[in-house]
């Protein structure tokens, strides 16, 4: 009996740190989505924590239940049973809940699949961010990221088309871009660019082209809400000290066979 009790101890405290990490992985990503402005961000508990915590809690009763099945009167067996169920049907509930809640109140009315392909020049050089690590395999959010793949990807609800700009895709991998400021994370470290600063020993200025045209307030651009490159939009971020006239304003992907 000590042993079964000391079993049962053990896989309690297994599997609610397990839903521990998780969960606080879950509330970091909330924080995250909250950034870019995910509809998700409008409802009050994270989906995968709610679904972590509860599955967490039924299967620590089915185990209590199972190693103590003998010695369980049958009024404890309903009460668990019935716990089992409202837990279940809450976790259902507030998943469907909330899906349809962020569906109607997002602009987007649903979750959408964007892309766009980029590159970033600076002084003549190309810069990419870092790998990216971990289980997700992505840089930025849920919603808002790269795969390493030099892809802005887009897939979620957006609560406003608006945040699906140039502008929150640097900040949510960690970078940051204005009308005539880039900073951008590489695995070499942050490159960091302002107009004016030297590239190559001549004042350098920053420009931004969205398929092959200059555009101004780059940080301010939404995106093109296209699945596929093209029509998805190819943009080049450029900090040169060369003239307009001598950049090339089109990326080197461009054309490339599509790849999601």
């Amino acid at each position: 009996m000590k042993k079964i009790i000391f079993a049962l101890v053990l896989l309690i405290i297994v599997v609610f740190t397990a839903s521990y990490i998780l969960a606080h992985e879950a509330e970091e990503e909330v924080a995250d989505i909250s950034s870019d402005m995910s509809a998700w961000s409008a409802i009050p508990f994270n989906l995968w924590l709610v679904a972590i915590s509860g599955i967490a809690f039924i299967l620590v009763l089915l185990i209590a239940t199972t190693l103590f099945k003998k010695k369980l009167k049958e009024v404890h067996k309903k009460i668990i049973y019935i716990l089992v169920f409202i837990v279940t049907v809450a976790i259902t509930f507030y998943l469907v809940g909330a899906t349809i809640y962020t569906n109607v109140i997002s602009e987007t009315k649903g979750p959408v699949h964007w892309h766009a392909d980029y590159e970033v020049w600076v002084c003549e050089e190309e810069f990419r961010l870092p790998p990216p690590r971990g289980f997700t395999n992505r840089i930025g959010t849920e919603t808002f990221h790269d795969h390493g793949d030099n892809r802005i990807h887009v897939e979620g609800i957006l609560l406003k088309r608006e945040h699906a700009s140039l502008g929150t895709f640097f900040a949510v991998v960690g970078g940051l871009l204005t009308e005539d400021e880039i900073i951008f994370p590489t695995s070499s470290g942050i490159v960091r660019k302002h107009d004016g600063d030297l590239c190559n020993g001549k004042p350098g200025k920053l420009y931004v082209f969205v398929n092959g045209e200059l555009i101004s307030n780059p940080d301010d651009y939404v995106i093109a809400p296209y699945e596929t490159i093209p029509p998805g939009d190819t943009i080049k971020f450029v900090f040169s000290s060369k003239s307009l006239e001598e950049i090339d304003p089109y990326i080197k992907s461009y054309g490339r066979e599509e790849k999601i």
